[in-house]
């Protein structure tokens, strides 16, 4: 039976996902952050508050909109970043959609939104790493193209749409045409990068540059050896001050326990830093920024997580700092 809905997958999808979901965690934060500074002010009168959710909506709203009326690549960059804070302004109000009394500040909903990322992450990867078809390969290639009719087909671009077609079905009927119209545009020579992109570019250039020093290996060795220790003394002082069961008590006689669950998780993550730092000595960068990458989003889903459950926002500088480590890797792997 024919599917009704045939979804093209867009061969950025990882990325515009990633910047709407870095968008909505830092609203999330940020906004959190500000109210606990400000005291938690009231935006209106005395009989009409406008909650941060009326902002967030219309944001999410010129997304969507921007999405459905433009085509073009830049368009859909803008509309994630939109739509991500808008989201993160939307959700950061989960407590008063979920209590009898419209309560901001109900404990659980710090978690409770956490998780919420934490599900739409693995969602993502999910659909990002599910092989894509010939078809879809063609048809990403054909919409890059059309970046030339706008004069906006960067030399990237123009680059990933030979790597497209090289995947793409050599005997689909538009597959020569492409390679045609493809031949006969160039890159536009006049590009100039949007304001996100330029940003992006200059947050990018230091990665590369540190990624061609002789001396990168042994910081990120050095690094590897900080992070590694660090999993443990937080094992540690959760097991000192946590009052958490021993972990074979747990599997004579299991039960929900948060300090153990973060303890086991950061123990994991010790392991594969260690893994990582063995691929390392081994000459193997790559494969040892991939170990370092599994083992800072275990600490992120699920000792973070687990650790919300527990202290709720104590937990948030750790988890910033674990982002920026992710993002910082994630910019390293990009290079290698």
């Amino acid at each position: 039976m024919r599917s009704p809905v045939r979804l093209v997958r867009n061969i950025d999808a990882g990325r515009l996902l990633d910047t709407f979901l870095v968008a909505s965690v830092a609203a999330v934060l940020i906004t959190r952050f500000y109210l606990h500074l400000a005291g938690y002010p009231q935006v209106g009168s005395s009989s009409l508050h406008i909650a941060h959710l009326l902002p967030g909506s219309i944001l999410m709203l010129v997304a969507i909109l921007m999405m459905l009326a433009s085509i073009n690549r830049s368009s859909r960059d803008t509309s994630a970043l939109i739509g991500g804070i808008g989201f993160g302004l939307v959700w950061d109000e989960l407590g008063k959609f979920i209590t009898k009394d419209n309560n901001y500040f109900f404990k659980p909903t710090v978690a409770l939104i956490y998780m919420t990322f934490v599900l739409i992450y693995l969602l993502t990867r999910y659909v990002v790493r599910r092989s894509y078809t010939p078809g879809d390969y063609l048809a990403n290639a054909l919409n890059l193209i059309t970046e030339a009719a706008i004069d906006d087909l960067d030399p990237r671009e123009y680059k990933q749409v030979r790597q497209l077609l090289q995947k793409a079905d050599s005997s689909h009927p538009l597959y020569k045409p492409t390679q045609e119209m493809l031949e006969r545009v160039k890159p536009t020579q006049t590009y100039q990068p949007f304001l996100l992109e330029r940003f992006l570019g200059i947050v990018h250039a230091p990665f590369s540059w540190l990624a061609k020093q002789s001396w990168f290996r042994p910081l990120l060795l050095a690094a590897f050896y900080m992070y590694g220790v660090s999993l443990v003394l937080t094992a540690v002082v959760l097991i000192a001050t946590g009052n958490t069961d021993p972990l074979s008590d747990l599997l004579i006689n299991p039960r929900f326990d948060t300090n153990a669950i973060a303890t086991a998780a950061s123990v994991l993550s010790a392991l594969f830093v260690l893994w990582g730092i063995v691929r390392l000595h081994q000459g193997n960068v790559k494969n040892a920024l991939q170990r370092f990458e599994t083992a800072v989003l275990i600490n992120i889903f699920i000792t973070q997580t687990f650790l919300f459950l527990q202290y709720q926002f104590s937990a948030t500088i750790a988890l910033l700092i674990a982002l920026a480590i992710l993002f910082s890797v994630r910019m390293l792997l990009a290079e290698e």
